[in-house]
């Protein structure tokens, strides 16, 4: 009977050990927009992260704003991401990524690219993994790499040069997130974990 306690305890550990998940509080200006739930799971090589967020953003008038998303790594690769994003309510735009042998095939809202580079590293993992000496992200919202600086240990920079935008990434020892500032063309806001 100890023996199958002790196994039972083993293999409950190891399932625990393969899921990650994290909530963030989102505010702009001191004020709470929503929150943000981050998901990773992994078994045989497979990382699956899912990220739901949920924001009411007041400016001339009150929107909702939600987004999904959700992105698989084999072996260390992208191999599938799909974005999709609500306002009040109702789908305003989808972007999947997914590998087919040498590239990826893009399409968004019904257009479809090729995109050429490997991806081994994009906004799903900013989560639990730190970029660490990484010097590019893709974006699974945009469909492109953004550029990672380095500012410190725990800090990192992330550049979107096609809008200019600047993101601030802060992580604990263990290389999770715990604050994120991010300019967007609307405004600028904060996500801190709870």
């Amino acid at each position: 009977m100890k023996i199958k306690l002790v196994v039972f305890i083993l293999l409950l550990s190891q399932m625990s050990f393969g899921m990650l998940s994290a909530k963030y509080k989102i505010t702009s200006a001191g004020v709470h927009l929503g929150d943000m739930t981050v998901v990773q799971s992994e078994e045989n090589g497979i990382v699956n992260v899912k990220i739901i967020s949920d924001v009411k953003v007041k400016l001339f008038l009150t929107i909702n704003l939600k987004y999904r998303l959700n992105c698989v790594y084999k072996n260390n690769v992208l191999t599938y991401s799909s974005v999709t994003t609500y306002v009040n309510g109702d789908k305003h735009s989808t972007l999947i990524t997914e590998k087919k042998d040498n590239s990826y095939t893009i399409t968004e809202d019904g257009h479809t690219t090729k995109y050429t580079k490997l991806i081994q590293y994009s906004g799903g993992l900013l989560y639990f993994q730190a970029p660490n000496s990484r010097k590019t992200l893709y974006s699974e919202f945009n469909g492109y790499n953004k550029q990672i600086k380095k500012m410190n240990d725990n800090l990192y920079e992330v550049m979107d040069n096609t809008t200019g935008h600047k993101s601030t990434y802060q992580y604990n020892k263990q290389g999770y997130l715990e604050k994120a500032t991010v300019e967007h063309t609307l405004m600028t806001f904060t996500m801190t974990k709870y």
